[in-house]
């Protein structure tokens, strides 16, 4: 039996980063030993946080990863203040703290006990980006469209100080559009005052624009990299580069964000 892995990509122009079609990969994959999946996701704002434990599913079966609960999850700062993440009564699998919040310029270290296998990572944060402004124009494909198409752009001033790896995320009248990825570093805009379209993410008359914009560190920006260019590969892909220390595959990110949103007329 194959199982079919769907992935795309899209880059912001404005950062120097490749853009991509969406491609099916058909593989022929092994089976292997279940793996602990760890998806760690914490921000600057109070709840604004997220640890998800699950186990890999076998590759021939459509069930969804199975959840890890009774896991000691605990975050560390650069100063030993230590926060804990206890588990949601009501989800499984899902752990977070509804006070914490990413301080800018931080040290960031992730501890998770699964029945007493241990898993670490360690991020850093950067300061806080801003979004300048958003812009909305008319889309070239208007033309043949029956209703005018709104193209997106977002305006931002590179922070000089730093060297910087952005993701975006866009949502139109609160869906995530996800069929692509934005994501792009400074490599020849440091410091400077730049824009970027979101290609693929169409508005119409009507419609409210929420962007987020989301400094990552390098080990996270490689992850999201390497887990894009899998789907330009015909061959296998293998498993994204992880910041995880241990037996298992996923990520942890502590970032810094800034949000804006625009209604079109």
């Amino acid at each position: 039996m194959k199982k079919s892995v769907q992935l795309t990509l899209l880059t912001a122009a404005s950062l120097a980063v490749f853009s991509s079609c969406e491609k099916v990969i058909e593989l022929e994959l092994n089976e292997a030993p279940p793996k602990i999946v760890v998806e760690a996701v914490l921000k600057d704002g109070p709840g604004n946080n997220s640890v998800l434990l699950s186990y890999t599913s076998a590759v021939y079966t459509d069930q969804t990863f199975d959840k890890i609960s009774g896991a000691d999850v605990r975050v560390t700062d650069k100063d030993g203040n230590e926060y804990l993440f206890p588990e949601d009564t009501y989800i499984p699998g899902y752990y977070h703290n509804p006070t914490f919040e990413v301080l800018p310029e931080n040290d960031y270290t992730l501890t998770v006990n699964v029945n007493g296998e241990i898993i670490t990572s360690h991020c850093h944060s950067f300061a806080k980006p801003g979004i300048d402004s958003l812009a909305y124009y008319p889309s070239p494909f208007s033309a043949i469209a029956e209703d005018t198409i709104y193209m997106i752009d977002y305006y931002s001033v590179d922070n000089v100080n730093e060297v910087n790896h952005y993701r975006l995320r866009i949502w139109i009248n609160g869906e995530e559009q996800t069929d692509y990825y934005y994501i792009g570093n400074d490599d020849f805009i440091n410091g400077q005052s730049y824009n970027a379209p979101f290609f693929g993410a169409d508005a119409y008359s009507g419609d409210t624009v929420f962007v987020e914009l989301i400094t990552l560190d390098k080990a996270n920006y490689t992850y999201l990299y390497t887990l894009s260019s899998n789907a330009s590969n015909s061959t296998a892909p293998a498993n994204p580069t992880s910041n995880l220390e241990g037996n298992a595959i996923g990520y942890f990110g502590a970032f810094s964000t800034d949000t804006m949103s625009v209604v079109i007329p």
